[in-house]
This record gives structure tokens, sequence and C-alpha cells, in this order.
């Protein structure tokens, strides 16, 4: 047992160090929490209000988010890595960042002001992103409209997370179609 925490703590210091060297963005919830985020090997590592940091494995990039997730939750970056989501699981939790600023590297980098700043357009028309947020919408009330049934019935209760699970994706997917659409061009 002994040596297994050796191993381990080997593995994060060296990860530490991995993250040290390498540039870290820090993102900001609206509660005050902040979040330190550096790419490493196959994922991130992640640190939140300077507590013990974890790891985050790639899963993919997905309608223009990159995810990074375990069984336990997991986080979700814009293309343009302007914003974080961060959801956790047990207990069940959804918190959105926005980036603050990089640091390391070698170079300092601070997000420009509201006024100067314009995010990255889509590329898709505004009537496919209508389109999506139609959907989105309409898979987000039939979820909603399924949980509530099987809550009122008090059938079902292993589904329930599940179907809480899809309604905070669903949520999120929404937003996300919503900044799409403010950035679209055409």
């Amino acid at each position: 047992m002994k040596r297994v925490i050796f191993v381990w703590i080997g593995i994060l210091i060296a990860a530490l160090v991995q993250v040290n060297a390498q540039q870290v963005a820090t993102y900001q919830s609206l509660d005050g929490t902040q979040a330190q985020v550096a790419v490493v090997s196959n994922g991130i590592m992640m640190q939140l209000d300077r507590q013990q940091p974890f790891f985050l494995p790639a899963s993919g990039m997905q309608n223009g988010w990159f995810y990074y997730a375990t069984q336990a939750g997991g986080a979700m970056f814009s293309a343009d890595m302007q914003k974080m989501v961060l959801v956790t699981f047990n207990p069940a939790a959804t918190v959105e960042f926005n980036l603050i600023g990089f640091s390391g590297g070698g170079a300092a980098y601070s997000v420009p002001d509201g006024n100067s700043y314009r995010p990255m357009s889509s590329g898709r028309s505004r009537a496919q992103i209508e389109y999506d947020i139609r959907k989105t919408q309409q898979l987000l009330e039939d979820n909603k409209r399924n949980l509530k049934n099987l809550q009122d019935s008090n059938q079902s209760y292993t589904l329930w997370p599940a179907y809480q699970r899809m309604i905070r994706e669903n949520e999120s997917r929404l937003l996300q179609l919503q900044q799409e659409l403010r950035n679209a061009d055409h």
C-alpha cells in the first residue's frame, strides 16, 4: 500500500512540474471560485481555489466544445477558450467559469476588455443555429416532462439521475447555442 501511495505522489509531482512549465489558464466563476488549468499529456490538470490538483483525461470535441471527463464529472471548454463549464455528478452541480488570463510559458496574457474583444464567429448560419436551438429546447422539454412523470408516479428511481444529467446537458447545450447565435455572422 505504501508503495502505491509513493508511486501516486511521484506521478502527481511529475504532473505538477509539467504543469508549472506549461502555460496556465485561469478561470473564475460568478461566485469567485478560481480554476487553474494546464494542458498535459492526454488531458488537463486542474486546481480549484488552490486545493488538491486533479487530472481530467481528454474526451474529444463536440459542437465546438472541448471535453475532458471522468465518471465523477468533467469540464467543457469553448473553442475560443473564453468559457469553461465544470460538471460534477455527486453532488450534481454545474458551474460556469470565464477566462480571466493566462500565465507561465514565458509570457503573460490577459483577456482584452469587453469593448475591444469580439469572440470568434461561429461559421454556421443563423438558420442552422436557430434550428439546433429549437431541437435542443424540444429535447429539454421532453426530458423534463419524462422526469416529472417518473417522479409523480414514483417509478424508475434509477432513471431519475440519467434524466437529470440529460437536462443539465441540454441546458448547457442551449447556452452554447445561444452564445454561438450571438456570434454568428450570417
